[in-house]
């Protein structure tokens, strides 16, 4: 502060002690100080309490309708416009596109992209725990803990688990997305479309007693056969159908849950049931 800022602030200060002097016996001086400072402390309180509102709002998990420059139900002109065309095919229709590029491409990584009708069911990045930097989905990237999705996000409508029990595969419907865990880490990760069913393990099919054994020089299962797969979904309008299985295909869209009497409710689609279990609705 300089002398002539000193001898400014100095002279404010006075004259405001001179003012209170002579006009404390006429002025209410307690009604003002309360609406000179008190008024401005809870504006500026509101303020904070309405920019935390906003953030909170803006930080919120919303659902997700592109991963990797891929939209879902883009059809598979629209993804070779997109990406180009891919690094490699596979019969059962699954496209993928490796991470990286030239002498930095990664081939056991990268986004896998399955179709169903010739829509985009879904986009996935598998990755490997040599690569450090992934894309993530909703703040989440690989590696993130299990506890911290789940926290952020609540409940995953879906988990399937794996044949030998070591990885996990959670849908969260509602947000399009989906995370594929591996003690208690993320390892995978992409977005789908809940339309189509929740994610599954891809199964391998048994081989036949007679199958000769696989030589030591045999080929190594490619890592990206074991991409999820598409689940065949069963109509669970379908007539003819008993109360039992009508609720088991109506499980494949989510967690069922009973919103009425006889009325139950998993991922957008309904049923109601009347009081002899016959059918009412379904939708």
């Amino acid at each position: 502060m300089t002398v002539g800022e000193g001898i400014f602030w100095g002279a404010i200060v006075l004259a405001l002690v001179g003012l209170y002097a002579t006009t404390k016996d006429r002025w209410k001086w307690k009604r003002i100080a309360k609406w000179g400072v008190g008024a401005p402390v809870v504006l500026l309180a509101l303020i904070g309490a309405g920019m935390w509102a906003y953030k909170t709002y803006e930080d919120r998990a919303q659902p997700q309708t592109s991963f990797g420059g891929v939209a879902l139900a883009s059809t598979q002109n629209d993804v070779r416009f997109a990406k180009g065309e891919p690094s490699k095919v596979f019969e059962s229709g699954l496209w993928v596109y490796y991470a990286g590029s030239g002498i930095a491409k990664l081939e056991a990584a990268g986004y896998a992209v399955r179709f169903k009708d010739g829509k985009v069911r879904y986009v996935a990045y598998m990755s490997t725990p040599d690569q450090i930097v992934t894309p993530d989905v909703l703040g989440f990237s690989i590696g993130a803990p299990y506890a911290q999705v789940v926290d952020k996000l609540g409940p995953p409508d879906h988990v399937s688990t794996s044949a030998d029990g070591l990885q996990r595969l959670a849908s969260f419907s509602k947000l399009n997305t989906f995370y594929t865990f591996e003690r208690a880490e993320v390892r995978e990760l992409g977005i789908y479309d809940p339309a189509t069913g929740p994610m599954e393990f891809g199964k391998a099919a048994s081989a036949p007693e007679s199958a000769p054994p696989q030589s030591a020089a045999s080929k190594p299962k490619d890592r990206w056969e074991d991409a999820p797969e598409v689940k065949p979904i069963l109509d669970h309008c379908a007539p003819g159908l008993s109360k039992a299985e009508r609720m088991k295909r109506l499980a494949q869209h989510g967690t069922v849950r009973e919103t009425g009497t006889g009325a139950f409710e998993a991922g957008g689609r309904t049923v109601t049931f009347g009081y002899d279990g016959g059918l009412l609705y379904c939708h």
